[in-house]
């Protein structure tokens, strides 16, 4: 009996963390692994608890099932009391059905980063810990027409010493699309990030290479492009990928800045070890890891 409330509170302190996800992604956060059959069971078990409710979408026509906390301050208060999660951990986004999808791919990314790059600040949209994020980066303006980052990344640029007791950080928005947008919309979009917040690079994730490119082209025509905030880091603010379907490892993660191919942990060091007006320039020094991938 020991061990099943244990990997009860683990599968729903995964849920309170996150928010929605699917029961595929909850078998890959999970370590170790729970067999298909174990882990029904434990999501069962929550949710004659009331911790957990449940919907049912079909994607590719195939019936997906998500998860999420069940809403409530008593829930919250139970969950936190459960698995010992502080408020500031806690995600209690409420969620139109419509969303699930990429809210699942949000966790995908999110947890990929927390897990393998310990140092790098993952704030959240809708999360407790959203509130971290420097009020400068962006105006009230900003906010309240909607535009808030799927995620924060916070990359340190110094660590705590004896004259400074806390890390410094730059600060990149990400978004990620599971479904293509119009045109307009995404040079909306780029344009907002590069002219009117005070980020210092954009990670746009598409749900296809075609997306991808086409991002790039609207970025370079509509999109920001003559904005005199970013100068000298035009090509280098914004990095556009496929959004990883699977928890992936971030070392693998190659992203195009204009026609140059880098790997996700260069970008984010050329972020947080650069100007701004030197980026484009240093990025020309990275690898075009391209060339690589075409020789393999």
């Amino acid at each position: 009996m020991g061990r099943r409330p244990a990997r009860q509170n683990e599968v729903l302190g995964l849920l309170a963390h996150h928010g929605v996800m699917n029961s595929y992604t909850l078998s890959q956060l999970i370590k170790p692994a729970l067999s298909t059959s174990r882990l029904r069971n434990v999501l069962a078990t929550l949710k004659k608890n009331k911790l957990i409710v449940s919907g049912t979408l079909k994607i590719d026509g195939s019936p997906a099932n998500y998860w999420m906390l069940a809403s409530g301050d008593k829930v919250a208060e139970r969950v936190m009391d459960i698995t010992g999660l502080a408020a500031s951990d806690l995600r209690l986004k409420s969620s139109h059905w419509s969303q699930y999808p990429h809210e699942n791919l949000c966790t995908l990314f999110q947890a990929a980063v927390e897990r393998q790059m310990p140092s790098v600040k993952v704030l959240r949209e809708s999360a407790n810990s959203f509130s971290e994020l420097p009020d400068h980066l962006i105006v009230d303006q900003i906010r309240d027409n909607g535009y808030l980052p799927d995620i924060c990344l916070g990359v340190p640029t110094s660590e705590p010493s004896d004259t400074n007791t806390e890390a410094t950080y730059k600060w990149v928005a990400v978004e990620i699309d599971r479904t293509n947008r119009s045109k307009k919309r995404i040079a909306a979009r780029t344009n907002i990030y590069s002219r009117h917040t005070s980020f210092d690079g954009l990670l746009y994730l598409m749900p296809d290479e075609r997306a991808v490119r086409v991002l790039g082209e609207i970025y370079n025509t509509e999109g920001a492009s003559e904005s005199l905030r970013i100068s000298g880091s035009k090509t280098s603010f914004l990095a556009t990928g496929k959004a990883p379907r699977h928890l992936f490892s971030v070392n693998d993660l190659r992203l195009l800045c204009g026609e140059q191919e880098v790997l996700f942990t260069d970008w984010l060091s050329m972020i947080a070890l650069s100007n701004t007006k030197g980026r484009d320039e240093l990025l020309l020094r990275f690898p075009d890891t391209s060339a690589s991938k075409n020789e393999t």
